[in-house]
């Protein structure tokens, strides 16, 4: 005769042991982020960053430059498009730029002040002032299911600005040689 509860409880155990390594694997595939965060693990092709100057008041139209994890980009200024390739160890070095200055957690709007006053009578009264005529830079990272916005006047944002500079100005040594 054979002994069922042994039977059972190795099977029971099994079941046990199986169930919990689903779990397991299920939670390690699952690439959840917190809310306005983006995905812990997305694709680089995916993957988008784009940067556009707004002049203000000068007659000149806005500098944009959008740069794709596929290897692509676009530089527009002046009025006319340069497409070039963009090299997939510099997108991942503005990448990582971006994180190292904790870009996420930015606001997303630098453009807006706001300031308080005090009355006679004690209150105090908030107000905000938001300059539409000044220049600004705005720079985006966008992914699958998610987006990251930042916009900022001239002086607000010391090391967005430096990585900004830099990724406009190599932006167009790779333009100008992609046209050779």
């Amino acid at each position: 005769m054979i002994d069922y509860r042994l039977n059972r409880s190795i099977v029971g155990g099994m079941l046990l042991c199986f169930s919990c390594l689903g779990v397991a694997a299920t939670m390690s595939t699952t690439s959840s982020a917190e809310p306005g965060k983006p995905p812990q693990v997305y694709r680089l092709d995916e993957t988008t960053i784009q940067i556009t100057r707004h002049p203000g008041r000068s007659t000149a139209g806005p500098r944009r430059l959008d740069i794709s994890g596929e290897g692509r980009a676009t530089l527009e200024q002046d009025g006319k498009e340069h497409s070039f390739r963009y090299p997939t160890a510099d997108l991942l070095a503005l990448l990582n730029g971006l994180y190292a200055i904790r870009f996420l957690d930015l606001p997303s709007d630098y453009t807006t002040r706001q300031s308080i006053t005090l009355r006679a009578d004690g209150t105090i009264v908030t107000s905000m002032l938001r300059m539409t005529d000044a220049p600004s830079t705005a720079v985006c990272l966008s992914t699958t299911g998610f987006k990251k916005c930042v916009s900022y006047p001239s002086g607000a944002h010391d090391a967005l600005e430096e990585i900004v500079a830099r990724t406009f100005s190599q932006a167009e040594t790779l333009s100008a040689t992609a046209g050779k």
